[in-house]
């Protein structure tokens, strides 16, 4: 297989994805506030409600970081976004297309507006899951020790997995078998905790399952799995252990720095992750998932899931073998800053370079 080039001249591409109407058209979300078509028509301006940071420091975290269609789209015309507002907060918000194709920014409608604590860990993905609720996934809201303890207090909002159904309510209802709904003190939209910053999640489209490539402190970059259940959709209510651990390791947030001593209890509900990689390999940073190929053109990769690193732009692939277990391989080095993986109708996957504003398309060689 090969990565080809398919597209460039985008500023600061953030995600790739595409609505379910059969038209084919792939979207692109840029940092500051644009989105354009892959073939670099105008849909969507919110410059004027989105931060511009670029791509210095932890500020580099701050701007438009997803969008999801609503899986109606064809006939509702419908399709959400989450971005950073000029003072860095977090806002989800439902937007409209018109009759002739392009977002319409007045149509703005806020389901979710956050104070952030920080400039970073902001989390970034917003997707309708196989069951049609929209998930929404939010980071720690910083690297503060306070912040870290955001993953394990389900008071918060922050450093979750949440799941709201956009189709009732105002702005949104609560599913009423998500697992916190009669836990007091908790926040009902919660799906899953212990999470870092999960930029960027997945599900497999053809099993439901889930993909969450988490960032580490210093030590180690993780990705998690969760398996569809009978319904199609993956259990609720799961424990990812973060500030306990960092990937596999036992984690010290006052020294910010994990050990292999084994002396961290495992918190409540706790999954462990599937792999995990040591900061720096290969020049790698941070973590950016990643998603399931199940394309037609490169069928050797039927099944795996391909992540990358954001500082050395490596792709690689992970599986699991006859025996279950999980293994990985290295497929490319890229160049560019790698941001985020995207798909289209048909499973296709690409690549988005965010320092050259390049997209890949995984191909045949």
């Amino acid at each position: 297989m090969r990565f080809e080039q398919v597209a460039t001249g985008f500023i600061e591409p953030t995600y790739l994805t595409h609505a379910s109407d059969g038209s084919g058209t792939l979207y692109v979300t840029e940092k500051r506030g644009m989105i354009y078509t892959l073939d670099g028509a105008l849909f969507l301006d919110i410059t004027d409600r989105v931060i511009n940071t670029g791509l210095a420091g932890n500020a580099r975290e701050l701007g438009l970081l997803g969008l999801a269609f609503h899986p109606e789209f064809e006939s509702n015309r419908i399709f959400y976004v989450h971005y950073n507002d000029r003072n860095g907060d977090t806002v989800v918000s439902r937007f409209e297309a018109n009759s002739n194709g392009a977002g319409e920014p007045a149509t703005e409608r806020v389901l979710l507006a956050l104070d952030q604590p920080e400039d970073h860990f902001n989390g970034g993905t917003i997707l309708f899951g196989p069951d049609g609720h929209l998930y929404i996934a939010l980071g720690t809201g910083g690297n503060r020790p306070e912040d870290h303890l955001n993953s394990q207090d389900l008071g918060s909002l922050f450093g979750k997995l949440l799941r709201i159904d956009v189709d009732a309510g105002n702005p949104y209802a609560i599913p009423p078998d998500n697992p916190y709904v009669d836990t007091a003190g908790a926040q009902p939209e919660i799906w899953a905790y212990g999470l870092r910053n999960p930029w960027r999640f997945d599900f497999d489209e053809a099993t439901g399952d889930i993909y969450i490539a988490e960032p580490g402190q210093f030590g180690f970059e993780w990705v998690h799995y969760q398996a569809a259940g009978a319904d199609g959709v993956p259990a609720g209510a799961v424990n990812y252990g973060w500030p306990v651990y960092e990937g596999f390791h036992c984690f010290d947030i006052p020294s910010g720095t994990s050990s292999d001593a084994g002396n961290c209890s495992p918190p409540e509900n706790y999954q462990a992750p599937i792999i995990e990689y040591p900061r720096g390999q290969n020049g790698g940073c941070v973590i950016v998932g990643g998603a399931v190929y199940r394309g037609a053109t490169v069928p050797a990769l039927n099944g795996a899931y391909l992540y990358s690193d954001f500082c050395s732009a490596v792709v690689y692939a992970a599986w699991r073998d006859g025996a279950g277990a999980w293994q990985t391989t290295t497929l490319a080095d890229l160049p560019g800053l790698a941001s985020s993986f995207g798909e289209d109708e048909s499973g296709e996957l690409y690549l988005l370079s965010i320092s050259d504003g390049t997209i890949y398309k995984v191909s045949p060689a």
